[in-house]
């Protein structure tokens, strides 16, 4: 009861509760339960409903409450949803929970819970048609430690950055670099585009016909066509 009650608090004092606060008491530690032992029971599946309402959908507590405890919730919610969902479905409170969580876990630890996640899915064979999407940082196998591998890859000005800002920051880090590798060297400003053409595939800037810089490209080796 002490690990909901903050949760409970939000429940119960919504307006549009309809639901006492004993009933939710358990829905939320079945929840929990189911998350903390890894194991479905059927009496679990009426709190999973519980939490694919719009009331849950509104409610504060996934944006601030205890991140601990969305990490509970969370694995029971897809525990949950493997042994309940058998077509698809477009309210999942599984993708909802896990949209919260890519904005508040840091990355590394986001890390950890998306390929516990998507292994979870895996081993269950669950349907693709309705399966969520989890995009660790890095993958691992065996004993090593999927949020250890990722702390690994992050440089120390980075590791507090949730997953959301971590993975726009490696987004922009790959465009800076993609441009610099195809950084037009006639105008400097923008990149090369490869078009295929009747005389083969050319390089062409971007920002053609006010750069004109072309160059053709002949199996390994490339030959200007200015």
């Amino acid at each position: 009861m002490r690990y909901s009650q903050e949760l409970i608090d939000f429940y119960v004092d919504s307006p549009s509760s309809k639901t006492g606060k004993a009933d939710y008491c358990n829905h939320i530690d079945r929840l929990l339960v189911c998350g903390l032992t890894l194991k479905f029971q059927s009496k679990f599946s009426e709190s999973y409903w519980c939490f694919g309402s719009d009331f849950t959908y509104q409610n504060d507590f996934f944006r601030e409450g205890d991140p601990n405890l969305l990490v509970i919730i969370f694995k029971g919610l897809v525990i949950c949803e493997t042994n309940i969902l058998k077509r698809a479905n477009s309210v999942s409170p599984v993708n909802f929970v896990n949209n919260i969580l890519t904005q508040r876990l840091s990355a590394a630890l986001y890390n950890e819970v998306a390929e516990w996640a998507g292994c979870y899915y895996a081993l269950a064979q669950v349907n693709q048609s309705y399966r969520p999407t989890f995009q660790p940082i890095v993958r691992t196998s065996g004993s090593c430690c999927s949020s250890c591998a990722a702390y690994s890859e992050i440089g120390k000005e980075d590791a507090e950055l949730t997953y959301m800002n971590y993975k726009k920051i490696l987004q922009q880090r790959q465009d800076e670099k993609d441009f610099e590798q195809n950084k037009c060297p006639k105008c400097g400003q923008h990149k090369l585009n490869t078009n295929q053409t009747r005389w083969g595939n050319i390089r062409i800037c971007s920002d053609y016909p006010h750069c004109d810089f072309t160059k053709r490209i002949e199996n390994s080796s490339a030959q200007n066509l200015n």
